[in-house]
């Protein structure tokens, strides 16, 4: 791998969002060879090089520049880097996401004791994926690269029935709640969140979860064109691309709906 991606780890020179960004794409790139879906996979010449042992303290911030003439090559050092790197990332996002997750909390709460109807929009794919979207494009949902000769997906991304469909306890649906079962990024899209809505004379909607810039960022485009007020929690939605979340939150949502944190959103409810 090019060693400039995560060189100048020295104090004031160690770039975060950068390595981070090139650890997202070199653990995705493994993930695609090991599984055998990336081109010419078996033409993959490793070669590993570390003037490290196993035992490496990264406290010591030294430059991986400053290489040893002759050092051994070895996968030992790199593999457990990318380890501790994945373990670091997934620790900060687990951090994120609870966070995400009791303001949308707070939210609910609230909402249920002011006598704000419920809605749950949740995917609800075939297991045999008969149901999912089977688009050419040039990235997955993480911005990886497509290759032309990956296999299409023999399984959706979430079916129903299973542990993944499932809504967390900390959000559990109650008996009076409004299940909306959807087979595309919008909850409007072939299913019966506008009926439900209007037969109840709901114009104002307020919009929490998960991902800002796929279901929550669809489910608003589609609010805003069938002329709902929206209100969108902007501290309880979350996505893996936090500079998409931003960048809606910012300069996309604020045209078509007013964008509120929790704690505003708890002082709108009490008024």
């Amino acid at each position: 791998m090019p060693h400039g991606w995560l060189n100048d780890t020295m104090p004031g020179r160690y770039r975060a969002k950068e390595a981070k960004e090139a650890w997202v794409l070199l653990t995705g790139f493994l993930a695609d060879v090991f599984s055998g879906t990336w081109p010419g996979a078996d033409e993959v010449r490793w070669e590993f090089e570390s003037a490290t042992s196993v035992d490496y303290d990264f406290s010591k911030n030294t430059s991986w520049n400053d290489r040893t003439p002759g050092s051994g090559a070895h996968g030992a050092p790199f593999l457990r880097l990318a380890e501790r790197a994945r373990e670091e990332e997934r620790c900060g996002d687990e951090v994120a996401l609870r966070a995400v997750i009791a303001a949308a909390v707070r939210v609910l709460d609230a909402a249920r004791r002011s006598g704000v109807v419920v809605m749950y929009a949740a995917a609800h794919h075939r297991a045999d994926n008969a149901t999912s979207a089977h688009l050419v494009t040039d990235t997955d949902n993480r911005l990886r690269p497509v290759p032309a000769s990956r296999p299409g997906e023999s399984k959706p991304v979430v079916a129903a029935g299973t542990w993944e469909a499932q809504v967390i306890d900390e959000l559990k649906p109650q008996p009076q709640d409004y299940m909306i079962p959807k087979f595309r990024w919008s909850a409007f899209h072939q299913t019966y969140l506008d009926l439900a809505l209007r037969s109840r004379n709901i114009d104002t909607l307020v919009i929490a979860g998960g991902s800002t810039d796929v279901g929550v960022a669809s489910t608003a485009y589609a609010a805003r064109d069938l002329d709902y007020h929206l209100v969108v929690v902007s501290d309880a939605c979350t996505s893996p691309e936090e500079d998409n979340h931003a960048q809606f939150m910012r300069r996309v949502f604020p045209r078509m709906a007013r964008v509120r944190t929790a704690e505003q959103v708890l002082r709108m409810l009490a008024a």
